[in-house]
């Protein structure tokens, strides 16, 4: 997306190319963290309930 943006705006000053590397960078790492947070562990925690606590003693 960014590569997009940038050969799109090739006139666009180099300032500007780095401040929106950096937003794109931002918004990846804030994305990775909330699917962490949202997705990951709960399901994680969830399964890890169902499989590893189910299982009896024989």
């Amino acid at each position: 997306m960014q590569m997009s943006w940038a050969a799109t705006h090739a006139d666009a000053p180099l300032s500007t190319h780095i401040f929106m590397g950096g937003c794109y960078f931002v918004i990846a790492i804030a994305l990775a963290y909330a699917s962490m947070k949202l997705y990951d562990i709960p399901v994680r925690t969830w399964l890890s309930r169902r499989i590893l606590h189910t299982s009896k003693p024989v």
